[in-house]
């Protein structure tokens, strides 16, 4: 669906619990031994993980706000929104 829907289209995209947009430009998939709950973040030092219905995808590259975010920048946004 990522991939379909990346620039120049309008992006995937999710809302927090508080209506709050985030438009995932590109992510990769990613095996996940957490227990599936489609939507769960699971953050780590390192990456930032959306379950799926089977395993989980990983991050690389979204906008929240109009502003773009990679890599670390993701991780230091989510945290704080814990």
């Amino acid at each position: 669906m990522i991939r379909a829907v990346t620039e120049p289209y309008p992006g995937a995209f999710a809302l927090f619990d508080n209506d709050e947009k985030i438009i995932i430009w590109w992510a990769e998939p990613v095996v996940s031994k957490e227990a599936f709950i489609p939507g769960k973040l699971i953050i780590t030092d390192k990456e930032i993980l959306v379950q799926t219905g089977k395993n989980a995808i990983k991050l690389l590259d979204i906008e929240v706000k109009g502003k773009r975010l990679r890599g670390e920048q993701i991780n230091s946004y989510l945290k704080t929104k814990r």
